[in-house]
């Protein structure tokens, strides 16, 4: 009787078993699984804003314990906090910095906001009891004689407990090479003089780079200019890099070199890559033949630009060229 019930049972378990048939739900719940299987995992993008790393202006000025600002002096101080984190973020500092110091004629700062540099002078002094700036005119020596050049703006951008103060070594470096400017029409006069109203907005939007190229002009930001305009601006940086051939050694020499620089770089829309292409200027300052080589393979450049839409990176496509020969 055992011996039948293990047959039987051994019987039963070699007979086919019926498959399990899912319901429509689990199948195509097991078919996008199975396809999702089969793609690729992507790594995850991580973007960093390098404006986030500072405190807002708001935050600077409750943590430093300011009194009420006048609605000037608010929009004066709003306009140099974020000029000041742009040229932070712009020169790769540390988020931790403190203050940050830059040079700007006063008067395009006034212009900027519409107002009188009069009125700018009496708004920086509410700042600066209220902790929030420290700030002064700077002189440079044109053919002998001191001619106030810019201003320097010592920006507090952190809420810890320090007070922006201009450093010695800040009021004796050479922040601007005035005479070159002079020789080039990059001056505040020469930017204000064909400004009109709209153009303010974008004048406030562009203090930044001005302050980091030394360039007092407004440059194009969108592709809505014509090639015309952007070509022109490229072939006037070209045209002033013979100033490189015979310019006084020291640091005149260097600081000419750094606004040619920001000057090509900044026409070329290209400011990522301006240390790049000072390098490339400091490669051929005081030789005539270098300096005429230079200009001949931007300008081939320029006929690139023109020929090819999809050039994104100038320096690279120049280096190339370069290299080819």
């Amino acid at each position: 009787m055992l011996d039948a019930q293990k047959t039987a049972k051994g019987a039963t378990a070699l007979e086919p078993q019926t498959p399990y048939a899912p319901t429509p739900a689990e199948a195509q719940a097991l078919s996008q699984s199975f396809q999702q299987a089969q793609q690729p995992v992507l790594p995850k993008v991580l973007t960093i804003n390098r404006l986030s790393r500072y405190a807002s202006a708001e935050a600077v000025v409750i943590a430093a314990g300011a009194p009420k600002l006048s609605k000037g002096a608010q929009k004066l101080w709003e306009t140099l906090h974020a000029t000041a984190v742009r040229v932070a973020a712009q020169k790769g500092y540390n988020g931790a910095v403190s203050t940050v110091t830059f040079h700007l004629p006063q008067s395009i700062v006034a212009a900027a906001l519409g107002y009188t540099d009069r009125h700018i002078r009496n708004l920086q002094a509410e700042l600066h009891a209220a902790g929030l700036l420290d700030s002064g005119a700077h002189a440079a020596a044109v053919q002998g004689q001191n001619l106030w050049a810019t201003t320097l703006w010592a920006v507090k951008t952190s809420t810890t407990d320090t007070t922006p103060r201009l450093r010695p070594d800040e009021w004796g470096a050479t922040w601007r090479d005035l005479e070159s400017d002079f020789k080039r029409k990059n001056t505040a006069l020469s930017l204000i003089s064909g400004l009109n109203n709209p153009m303010r907005v974008e004048l406030c939007e562009q203090l930044y780079r001005m302050a980091v190229t030394g360039l007092y002009q407004l440059s194009p930001v969108t592709e809505s200019f014509s090639l015309e305009i952007k070509l022109g601006n490229v072939q006037d940086a070209v045209s002033s890099l013979s100033m490189l051939a015979d310019s006084p050694p020291g640091s005149e020499r260097r600081r000419l070199v750094q606004q040619l620089a920001g000057w090509l770089a900044d026409s070329l829309h290209d400011m990522h890559s301006i240390r790049w292409w000072y390098g490339q200027l400091w490669a051929v300052v005081g030789r005539w033949e270098a300096v005429g080589a230079l200009q001949a393979q931007l300008g081939r450049l320029l006929a690139d630009l023109t020929e090819y839409d999809g050039i994104r990176v100038e320096a690279a496509w120049f280096a190339a060229r370069m290299q080819r020969g």
